[in-house]
């Protein structure tokens, strides 16, 4: 990891299914890892507020998944996002 040009860890939905279970201690040294290097770390395919919660205690920098948003298109981000009360914005 320190000779690659990287500033996040991504952790794989494959992980996130199990953060209650199994995968738990293999995501907290993932995390713990990443905070050793410098990095930040995101989980992706976050679908329950369970699994939200268990990484927010591990840590996690950030959360991708369906519990946030579906995929959305370029102009629908900036419309939600202008839509929130923030300063407009453009991508």
């Amino acid at each position: 990891v320190q000779n690659l040009a990287v500033d996040r860890i991504k952790i794989d939905k494959s992980f996130i299914d199990a953060v209650q279970g199994e995968s738990k201690p293999l995501i907290e040294a993932m995390i713990k890892m990443a905070r050793a290097k410098g990095l930040k770390t995101t989980a992706e395919g976050v679908e329950t507020d369970e699994q939200s919660d268990a990484l927010v205690a591990l840590g996690c920098d950030s959360l991708q998944g369906f519990l946030i948003s579906r995929p959305l298109a370029r102009a629908a981000v900036v419309d939600l996002y202008n839509g929130a009360g923030k300063q407009p914005c453009t991508a």
